[in-house]
């Protein structure tokens, strides 16, 4: 870790400073010298690679930290009509050891006596860990900036844990957080900022109001109205890359849910910043491929392709992580609706940059009864249970995060001797483009149905005005999906 601050002091009254001091002149000063002093050797800032390195003290093994560099010059300057000695001071030190963290910790003394003191002005300090080891070499394997920043994500997440604590500015210094391995998700992602930045990516903050805390205004911007911050990759002739750090199931480029809030604001070294959209680009999408056969008796086997992409691949890999694979599955729809679930795997279940998939058998015994007719319900185990939009009027918009896709394709295999009555097919739109649900029932051969639900939700926010026919696209949905297949024996 290396250490470095700057200082700037004067004393007024007299010839003599012992100046300790950063940043420009003070407001007013003038040089009073006919000669430029010459720059220091050492720029503030960033230190060079080479200061970085994880190397120790030559000379004695046991040290604990080592000044790298003190410097400083004075000149003589016109203070508020007094004459004054100003003097310039930067100082790197390296830490080495955890035992040299007191090394760190800086006191100034500043003399006062009658109307002479010292005045101390711009102090200022930066602490650099040393992550370059693993940085450094991510520039050369990884020449794609969205390969490389993805990269430096990972070593963050392996790094240091999000303690579910909300921020959008650290309450100490980031090595403390670091080396506890543990942070808010200001610590956490500020480390990434900084990490990104060593990787030669110009990454910057962007704060933002996560979903619980509010929406931040556009017009009438408070810091009080952000609690949250990430990072941003701005991409020549490509859209921002977000990231974040704290969710180990989101792959790079995915903003957790809770801070999907619409609008975010950089916070740039130079400027005033930008405000920038945080709608994701990625969908929630849920694929269901149900394959069954129906036997004589009216007894039902087969089996299902699920998959998980965008943010419901985040959902079910959370719900997996807390119950476990085999309560999971004991909690599918199908599951509950009764039917016998033998046998299941999961593929993809650590791969979090592709779609989770699921593939289980299932079997249901017929119910006792005529087997000359048979109702059967097959796309309601699988679809959705209830209307989420349950109140006839609404005076706020409909925030669902991001645009969102269902689509439920069931094959049914008949036995010999029985014909389907096929259900009429729907076709439903949103107004504005807002999205569409589609209700499909063909026969592609005498022995052979094929039952199709497609839901596209193709907007992340509805207004007021949209709402009712939200809602009434649900019924819609929910009435096609509890609709009976009719299945008749003909000998």
């Amino acid at each position: 870790m290396v250490w470095t601050y700057k200082r700037l002091a004067w004393l007024a009254g007299s010839w003599l400073c012992l100046g300790l001091g950063v940043g420009p002149l003070l407001a007013g000063a003038q040089t009073a010298a006919p000669k430029q002093a010459p720059p220091l050797p050492l720029r503030f800032g960033q230190p060079d690679p080479a200061d970085l390195e994880a190397q120790g003290f030559v000379a004695d093994s046991g040290t604990v930290a080592v000044v790298l560099y003190d410097v400083g010059q004075s000149r003589f300057a016109s203070v508020a009509g007094h004459m004054a000695v100003v003097t310039e001071r930067t100082t790197r030190i390296k830490i080495l050891k955890k035992a040299g963290y007191a090394y760190a910790t800086v006191e100034v003394p500043l003399y006062h006596q009658g109307e002479n003191s010292k005045k101390l002005s711009n102090l200022r300090g930066f602490t650099y860990v040393r992550r370059a080891d693993a940085v450094r070499p991510l520039v050369a394997q990884y020449p794609d900036p969205a390969a490389r920043a993805a990269a430096v994500r990972q070593l963050v997440l392996n790094s240091v844990k999000y303690d579910g604590t909300n921020r959008y500015h650290a309450t100490g210094p980031l090595r403390k957080a670091y080396e506890l391995h543990r942070g808010t998700a200001a610590d956490v992602n500020l480390l990434l900022v900084a990490a990104l930045r060593q990787a030669e990516l110009p990454a910057q903050p962007v704060i933002l109001s996560t979903r619980a805390h509010g929406r931040a205004s556009r017009e009438y911007p408070l810091l009080e109205q952000f609690n949250y911050v990430v990072a941003l990759l701005e991409r020549p002739g490509q859209p921002d890359l977000l990231l974040d750090a704290t969710e180990p199931l989101l792959p790079a480029g995915e903003l957790p849910r809770r801070c999907l809030s619409r609008i975010g604001h950089t916070v740039a070294e130079k400027g005033e910043g930008r405000w920038v959209s945080l709608t994701p680009s990625r969908r929630y999408t849920h694929l269901q491929n149900i394959k069954l056969t129906l036997h004589a008796p009216g007894d039902l086997t087969g089996e299902v392709q699920e998959e998980y992409g965008g943010y419901a691949a985040l959902e079910a890999r959370e719900q997996v992580q807390q119950l476990g694979e085999k309560k999971y599955v004991a909690q599918l729809p199908a599951a509950r609706a009764g039917w016998a679930v033998p046998a299941y795997s999961f593929s993809k279940l650590a791969t979090m940059s592709q779609p989770l998939g699921l593939r289980y058998e299932l079997h249901q015994s017929a119910d006792a009864g005529s087997s000359q007719e048979l109702y059967l319900k097959l796309l309601e185990p699988f679809g959705e249970r209830r209307n989420p939009f349950r109140y006839a009027q609404r005076s706020y918009p409909v925030d669902i995060g991001m645009a969102q896709q269902e689509i439920v394709m069931l094959t049914l295999t008949l036995p010999p001797g029985y014909v389907a009555d096929l259900p009429k097919s729907a076709n439903l739109l949103l107004p504005e483009q807002g999205g569409r649900y589609l209700y499909q029932a063909s026969a592609p051969s005498p022995n052979t149905v094929q039952l199709t639900s497609r839901l596209n939700l193709d907007k992340a926010v509805y207004s007021p005005d949209e709402y009712q026919a939200l809602r009434e696209l649900y019924q819609q949905l929910l009435a096609k999906q509890a609709e009976a297949l009719v299945i008749r024996k003909t000998q």
